[in-house]
């Protein structure tokens, strides 16, 4: 098993949610350009090179869109880049629309491997004593996507065998789809309210109430926290001390090189390859032990 789905869940998510705090919080090109990088290792480290490939399907034309929709809305900026219908692409829209695109995508990539590693069952353990009705709601909202997914798929593929409508007829595969992405909704509404029901005949909003949980916090979950806390708290002190200021309007300047800028580089790359860091290591020591073992 994968380190990080094993770890204490109250360890793996707030390290999550660092990153993606930070990576809202600056769109400095070179701070969106790790942001992003580290979000794509992320992937490659929680679900392989496969899921990444599938990522970039949907982050490419969504990077390609965001970054063309900006200097066709935004006319701020000095250099003029080209005049094409009577508007004028300028340098800095071009430029922030490509940052943003790299923010927004790299924020999307770490819900995603958020949602691989936090599962609902590890949302309600989190959060039901604090707020039994939160946690079921977002238990089931997480729960959603794949299941719906994986209902539609096994419905549509069995339409497809059973000869219900043809790939080549487009109106009975809409009518097909329509039909499919309805069954699927009802399906996990009712998965949904299977489980409130099931929370509920267990004794979940209860006060005082005891729960078996499997997860324990030892000397690992320590040594994975640690320095990702120390990493965002240092990354935040030097976002507030001016690290990494960077303007896009009226003109872009420089990226910063002082030496508050290249500390908050440093501190945020070592917390987005935290993770995926802590995966290799425990990945090899696995496979040493099994070299030792059967080798």
């Amino acid at each position: 098993m994968k380190l990080l789905y094993s770890l204490h869940p109250a360890t793996v998510l707030p390290v999550i949610l660092f990153t993606i705090i930070l990576s809202m919080l600056n769109i400095n090109p070179l701070f969106s350009a790790c942001s992003l990088a580290g979000s794509l290792i992320l992937i490659i480290a929680v679900s392989g090179v496969k899921e990444l490939l599938k990522t970039l399907k949907f982050a490419l034309p969504v990077f390609l869109l965001m970054s063309a929709v900006n200097p066709l809305l935004v006319r701020d900026g000095y250099t003029v880049l080209f005049t094409a219908a009577g508007i004028a692409f300028t340098l800095e829209a071009a430029l922030y629309g490509i940052s943003a695109s790299m923010s927004v995508i790299s924020v999307f990539c770490q819900f995603k491997c958020l949602n691989a590693v936090i599962d609902g069952d590890k949302f309600l353990y989190l959060f039901g004593n604090i707020s039994p009705r939160l946690a079921l709601t977002l238990s089931a909202a997480i729960g959603f996507y794949p299941t719906a997914k994986k209902i539609i798929r096994e419905t549509d593929d069995c339409q497809r065998l059973t000869g219900i409508y043809s790939d080549k007829n487009f109106s009975d595969k809409i009518k097909a789809k329509g039909g499919t992405l309805s069954a699927a909704t009802g399906l996990c509404l009712e998965k949904a309210m299977e489980k409130a029901d099931m929370c509920r005949a267990r004794g979940f909003s209860l006060k005082n109430r005891t729960h078996y949980s499997p997860y324990d916090w030892r000397l690992r979950e320590w040594l994975f926290f640690t320095p990702a806390a120390l990493l965002f708290v240092s990354s935040c002190v030097l976002l507030l001390a001016g690290g990494g200021k960077y303007d896009f309007y009226p003109l872009c300047t420089s990226l910063p090189s002082d030496p508050l800028s290249l500390s908050l580089y440093f501190c945020y790359s070592a917390l987005l390859l935290t993770a995926p860091a802590a995966e290799t290591f425990h990945s090899l020591r696995v496979r040493r032990a099994l070299a030792q073992t059967f080798g």
